[in-house]
């Protein structure tokens, strides 16, 4: 299967029309804290297509218990590591960083 027939597959849950609306929408993100990062995961599920996430910190141990991150992920600042994990989601979904830490 290619990666867009995944995707199609993974989505097919939404309701009819929406995944193609949701892929040409734009979510800006301020904050990849405890709501931020589950926020922006959330939102990759449902396929939006763009997300803008901005935040200047790092993540630190203390983040783990409440935030969407991972132990190999402490010190990284916290957009950089969502990004990553949100590429996972849907490679296909474009993520502008703004900030960085």
């Amino acid at each position: 299967m290619s990666k867009k027939r995944d995707l199609e597959v993974l989505f097919s849950r939404n309701a009819p029309g929406s995944y193609e609306k949701l892929s040409k929408a734009t979510v800006g993100i301020a904050g990849a804290g405890g709501l931020g990062s589950n926020v922006a995961h959330l939102l990759a599920r449902v396929g939006v297509g763009r997300l803008i996430i901005d935040d200047p910190d790092r993540i630190e141990l203390s983040n783990l218990g409440r935030q969407l991150y991972f132990i190999d992920q402490v010190g990284k600042p916290k957009v950089l590591a969502l990004k990553e994990s949100l590429r996972n989601i849907n490679p296909l979904r474009s993520v502008p960083i703004v900030g960085g830490g």
